[in-house]
């Protein structure tokens, strides 16, 4: 093997990677997305066909039926892997529209604790986020917060949310979510 072919894939190595790492940090802006099952769902679909006409290149290449089938496998299953979060980034990173002030409807708040390593004896546990549930669209959604939501709100008041439509048309929770 030359060093160009190891330098090669060592850069698809690396690039495959980046994309496990930065679809770790986008996990947190799904549940900001409204209806991102849809979105989801959407996007595996278009990673279906993108696997299918990507793979069809490589696919004529091969002589037997089975090489051919899984030529095709592969490059479905690999778009397919990475479709949600191409279409979650684009639309989140690309939006159409400014961030509005949206109403919605108080539900609740709830502190958690999460720890990588659980409580150490004798620690005296604290909130380390906030989960806001509120009714929008016909749904009670739920966001993560580092602080807490005012205490005097009550079930049903009105709040404020920042949200912005992104490229595709769906609307994502901004942080701050509360302005």
């Amino acid at each position: 093997m030359q060093w160009k072919d190891k330098l090669r894939y060592a850069f698809y190595a690396l690039a495959l990677v980046l994309m496990i790492v930065t679809y770790v940090f986008e996990f947190k802006w799904f549940e900001r997305t409204v209806n991102f099952g849809t979105l989801a769902l959407v996007s595996l679909l278009f990673g279906v066909a993108i696997g299918l006409l990507w793979g069809h290149s490589y696919a004529k290449q091969e002589f037997e039926l089975t090489e051919k089938i899984q030529v095709y496998v592969y490059f479905c299953v690999m778009c397919m892997l990475f479709s949600p979060l191409v279409a979650s980034l684009s639309n989140r990173l690309v939006p159409l529209h400014p961030v509005r002030e949206v109403t919605a409807d108080f539900v609740s708040q709830e502190a958690y604790y999460a720890s990588r390593v659980g409580l150490l004896k004798g620690e005296d546990p604290k909130p380390t986020g906030y989960e806001l549930r509120f009714y929008y669209r016909q749904k009670i959604r739920a966001i993560d917060r580092p602080k807490p939501f005012p205490i005097d709100v009550e079930r049903g008041a009105p709040i404020l949310l920042r949200i912005r439509t992104g490229l595709w048309g769906f609307e994502v929770v901004q942080r701050p979510a509360i302005p």
